[in-house]
């Protein structure tokens, strides 16, 4: 990562489970961290780190939906997959659960 001295942190904010850390560096200027851990680094375009502040509970929304997925994804294999994809008008289908089903079909071959 950038010399934090060179680019200080903007801002360092908590949403329940998440902190997210920005800068305006142009390379991996976003931390963002799961119950204290670091979970993921990526790049956000520096004139748009605000935003991430100005709508910190839709962000931390996001960040929800994105582990449930990884979570659900790691634990489902290609049958249940497609138990879930047929089940997806289900009034209780879980979002998390298809969009993991999709990722798991598309990698097997599945269109």
């Amino acid at each position: 990562m950038t010399n934090e001295t060179e680019y200080p942190i903007e801002f360092d904010l908590t949403e329940g489970r998440w902190r997210i850390t920005a800068t305006y560096a142009r390379e991996e200027n976003v931390t963002v961290y799961l119950d204290g851990q670091e979970w993921r680094i990526y790049t956000y375009p520096g004139y748009k780190i605000w935003n991430i502040a100005a709508h910190l509970s839709e962000h931390a929304a996001l960040l929800d939906h994105k582990l449930a997925v990884e979570e659900a994804e790691e634990k489902m294999g290609v049958e249940e997959a497609h138990e879930v994809w047929e089940r997806q008008g289900d009034e209780d289908a879980d979002p998390a659960r298809v969009e993991a089903a999709e990722k798991i079909l598309t990698a097997a071959g599945w269109e």
